[in-house]
């Protein structure tokens, strides 16, 4: 009981990491020529910035060595409601987390283990060798969760990848914020003019 509760802690944590790897990238470019990309983490105008590498190590550079910041997105990659199902019929909440809904493949999986726990705890508990047929609403509520949790992840995963795709499609210009209306896009983003912070507006026709 014990061994199958953290073998799926531990599955679950895993996937979760797996998918859940950062699509923004900040770009810092130094006076002297330098590039350096990661996420910022503090910014203080006029005084410094701070940013964290893909290794984890943090640097701070004062803003008179900073030429220009940028923020930019990691290119998003349409996904496939077909591997989403499948991974959801593999592995429970695996098609969450192929489609970056890692809080709700979580919370798929801990609905499925709470559902085993009430399953096996009573399924377990007899009297003189015979199963105590008075605990049978807990096993039917916990076969209930469990096939809950199930249809949950293979139901929401094709069509959760289907929006993500509709939207990719939509907001096709890599802008910070995106504004639609009809066939026109708003964009706006952040950009650094000197050693001043302002924005930029930008119209798609």
């Amino acid at each position: 009981m014990r061994l199958l509760l953290l073998s799926l802690f531990l599955s679950t944590m895993l996937t979760a990491s797996t998918f859940s790897q950062e699509e923004r990238q900040d770009i810092i470019y130094l006076e002297n020529g330098s590039v350096v990309k990661g996420i910022i983490v503090e910014l203080v105008t006029d005084v410094s910035v701070k940013i964290k590498l893909q290794d984890g190590i943090v640097y701070i550079y004062p803003m008179d060595e900073v030429r220009k910041i940028i923020r930019k997105e990691a290119p998003k990659e349409r996904k496939s409601p077909e591997l989403a199902f499948v991974l959801s019929l593999i592995f429970p909440g695996g098609g969450q987390f192929y489609n970056g809904d890692i809080s709700k493949g979580i919370t798929q999986q801990l609905l499925i283990a709470a559902g085993l726990v009430l399953v096996i705890s009573e399924a377990t508990k007899n009297r003189g060798g015979f199963i105590d047929t008075r605990n049978s609403t807990f096993k039917i509520v916990g076969i209930t969760m469990v096939a809950g949790g199930v249809l949950w992840s293979l139901i929401d995963a094709p069509i959760s990848a289907s929006k993500k795709n509709k939207m990719l499609a939509q907001n096709q210009y890599g802008h910070l914020l995106e504004f639609q209306s009809g066939k026109h896009v708003v964009g706006f983003d952040l950009s650094y003019y000197g050693s001043y912070l302002g924005g930029k507006l930008t119209l798609h026709f």
